[in-house]
């Protein structure tokens, strides 16, 4: 399906962003992150539902002023592996943080190398994928 497509139809859109954010709630997080572009729509709808900040992962060649911790994925279900940047601030140890994106076909943004590393340069905060064990 194309995703777009989800995007221009309110309802659904809503109904999409609810039904993430009631799968979310019960982990308790502090902060969605996403991963741009389209991440960024359903991320930050999702921190909005929620009540809680959005923390924004961009790529290389965007603007992005303040000091930035940056991590390379894994490979991707094409093989490329992509450069990911946030904000130091954006994190803090006590935060409790859920990513949302569009697009998970192998996890590599998310699973693979990101959560790990940005928990561990983030000194600590405690990132939660969802998955049990």
């Amino acid at each position: 399906m194309d995703v777009w497509a989800v995007f221009e139809d309110g309802e659904l859109f809503g109904a999409v962003v609810d039904a993430l954010a009631m799968s979310i709630a019960p982990l308790e997080p502090t902060k969605v992150i996403s991963v741009e572009s389209r991440g960024f729509l359903l991320g930050g709808a999702v921190a909005a539902t929620l009540g809680v900040g959005f923390v924004a992962v961009r790529k290389p060649g965007s603007l992005f002023p303040g000091e930035k911790t940056t991590v390379v994925t894994g490979p991707d279900y094409r093989g490329n592996q992509t450069e990911l940047r946030f904000l130091v601030r954006s994190v803090a140890p006590h935060d409790r943080v859920a990513m949302v994106d569009d697009w998970v076909e192998v996890g590599a943004q998310a699973l693979a190398d990101a959560i790990p590393i940005i928990a561990s340069l983030a000194n600590g905060a405690d990132l939660d994928d969802g998955a049990e064990g």
